[in-house]
């Protein structure tokens, strides 16, 4: 019996999940440092106690109870709270290893949780962002059936509202692929000094075609002698020209200046703190309402 729970209790120690032993009476006679982080306690405060002034839910206490009356496993899932925690506990009866005792598992699915979240909300505004150019598409398509080509005017200008909305798709369509690529670990950063204006007037240039045919005008206000960044250049560009312009273009004209004091709000002389770059490093794709207008 005494070997037996000291492989037990090694095993448990060295894993990643919180894990609690209890006994018939419930007490706790087991519980590794995963379980003291989630229930902020300290191992020689815990044992001995009972499960109730441990883990001070009332649902995992049922999860005991019901697990040691039918003697089968038991799971349940439920969110912690004020800390939010996403938590999912198993109960397992050691019958034959451990007479009488309970084995608890807890596994902190937080994370887990999150990313399913971030998922959804991707797919809905990726759903939303084809809807719009794709509605555009048919309601010109359908126009030019009714009308047909007798109003060479009005005909070429859905010609262009069209191409201004393939344009969009296309877009849409390489920054997915771009994505795919930066997630699977293919896309490498070719980090190298290079000076903002440079990075300003690229992603200008890249995107003039298409403000023009919005019907926009778009000009940069930055001094040529900012000291230069390490950076990906092409990279920032993408960040700078389709997150930042086309998000005016897809909308209404708006006044978007980008100097000095945006650059070092964007972190390219202080640093990005550490929750925005876990937010940028998060798929997402948003759509800027219309007639936003950004200073």
């Amino acid at each position: 019996f005494t070997e037996e729970r000291a492989k037990l209790t090694s095993v448990l120690r060295s894993r990643n999940d919180a894990v609690i032993l209890v006994n018939e009476h419930g007490k706790v006679t087991l519980i590794n440092p995963a379980a003291e982080r989630i229930f902020n306690t300290r191992a020689e405060h815990a044992l001995g106690q009972t499960l109730v002034e441990v883990v001070r839910r009332h649902q995992f206490i049922d999860l005991w109870k019901s697990s040691l009356s039918s003697a089968t496993q038991q799971i349940v899932t439920l969110e912690t709270t004020p800390e939010r925690l996403f938590i999912q506990a198993i109960a397992t009866p050691l019958v034959d290893s451990l007479p009488g005792s309970t084995l608890l598992v807890f596994q902190d699915l937080t994370r887990i949780r999150h990313l399913e979240n971030v998922r959804m909300d991707f797919v809905a505004n990726v759903s939303h962002e084809l809807h719009a150019p794709l509605a555009s598409i048919k309601a010109v398509i359908e126009t030019l059936q009714e009308v047909g080509f007798d109003d060479p005017p009005t005909a070429q200008r859905l010609l262009q509202k069209l191409d201004v909305e393939i344009d969009t798709l296309t877009q849409l369509v390489q920054e997915l692929l771009e994505l795919s690529r930066i997630e699977s670990g293919s896309v490498p950063f070719n980090l190298q000094l290079v000076k903002p204006f440079y990075l300003l007037r690229r992603a200008v240039e890249r995107m003039t075609a298409q403000v023009e045919r919005a019907g926009l005008k778009m000009t940069v206000q930055c001094p040529e002698n900012l000291p230069p960044v390490r950076a990906d250049a092409e990279r920032i560009e993408q960040v700078l020209g389709r997150q930042g312009v086309l998000a005016g273009v897809r909308g209404r004209p708006f006044h978007r200046r980008i100097g000095p004091q945006q650059l070092q709000r964007l972190g390219v002389s202080g640093g990005i703190p550490q929750v925005a770059v876990e937010q940028l490093q998060q798929p997402r794709i948003a759509r800027v309402p219309r007639g936003t207008h950004v200073e």
